[in-house]
Formats: structure tokens, sequence, C-alpha cells
């Protein structure tokens, strides 16, 4: 899985391709907590995806539009930044359309402002830029992805028998699971007592 924040535009215009195919109320629900959670469709995630791309073009695109929000930065320097969520066009055909970069404030990601881009204009070249590797999400969330994965793996083919051992060392209140033995009745809500 490729966690690093350099994919996170690409993750979340995956996830938007792949809710089209939901029903229709279903898809509206999913829309609107995208578009509440549209973080990485900011300009400054793209921008750092773009620049990653395996497309001499949008890695082109992608220093331009940075050596344009240094430019702008330089002209009305002093303030603040504010990161404002985008309006999500939801039938883009690629991450880079995901938003109306006419519409929004386009500056620099934190992660590029070391590097010299005007270099690779000059000599029209543009490498895939790597960054330090930051997550696209939180430890949380890979410890979950992890155990949900660990548990898939475990349960493959119609007949598989649910084990909800391999939950148990994971939860300290595993043994308030319901066990399960077939996959008919499948209800992970805990059992849990308050005291």
């Amino acid at each position: 899985m490729k966690s690093n924040c350099q994919y996170g535009a690409q993750h979340f215009w995956k996830m938007i391709s792949l809710a089209r195919q939901l029903p229709n109320n279903v898809r509206k629900i999913v829309y609107k907590e995208f578009s509440n959670n549209a973080y990485f469709a900011h300009p400054e995630h793209r921008l750092l995806t773009m620049l990653h791309d395996s497309r001499k073009h949008i890695r082109e695109l992608a220093v331009r539009c940075i050596l344009g929000a240094r430019d702008k930065k330089t002209k009305h320097s002093g303030g603040l930044r504010f990161f404002k969520l985008p309006k999500l066009n939801f039938e883009a055909a690629d991450y880079i359309d995901l938003i109306d970069w006419s519409n929004c404030v386009v500056t620099e990601p934190p992660l590029t402002m070391h590097k010299d881009l005007k270099e690779m204009c000059k000599e029209e070249q543009f490498p895939v830029q790597t960054f330090e590797e930051f997550p696209c999400h939180t430890q949380s969330v890979e410890q979950f992805v992890k155990l949900i994965s660990e548990a898939t793996m475990k349960v493959c083919g119609e007949t598989a028998m649910i084990r909800m051992d391999i939950f148990e060392p994971n939860f300290k209140q595993g043994k308030n699971f319901q066990r399960l033995t077939t996959r008919d009745n499948i209800s992970l809500t805990p059992n849990i007592q308050y005291t």
C-alpha cells in the first residue's frame, strides 16, 4: 500500500471514482462526506502528487504552478495562509481535475519550499520528485487497516468459518465480542457493558 503523503490525492480520487458505482441514495451521503473531508483535494496536496506523477507533462505543470505560487508569495508576503477545502468535481477523469484550478488560491506545499525548481525549468527536465515519508493517514488508521487486512486474509471463500479469536489479542475486551460461526450472522458490534 502506498501510504506516503505524495499519494494522498490519488487515493482520494480513487475513492471518489469507486463511489460512482454506488446507488444514488448512498452516493449522495458519501459525496457529502468526501466534500467535508477533501483535504487531499487541496491544491498543496495535489501538487505534491503531481510532482511524483509518472507523466512528465503533469510534473511540468506542477513545477510551473509552484513557481507561480512562489512569485505571488513574494509580491504579497506577510499574512496567514488559509487552508480552505475546495469544491470537488465528482465527475473528474483524473485526480488533477478534482477541483477548478481557476477558483482556488494555489500556495506552495511546505515540502517543496527547499527544492530548487527553477533549475528544472531551465533544463526542461522534470524528474519524479520524492519527499520525506510522511503518512497520508494517522497511526490508528494504519493499525486498523493492518488488523482488517489480517482478518480478511484469514476469511476467504464462501465456506470459510469466521473465527473471532483473530481479534482477541488486539482488543482488551475481545472476550466480549459475540462468537460467530457462519457468514450469515455477521455482526461486529461489541457486547460491552460499561461499569
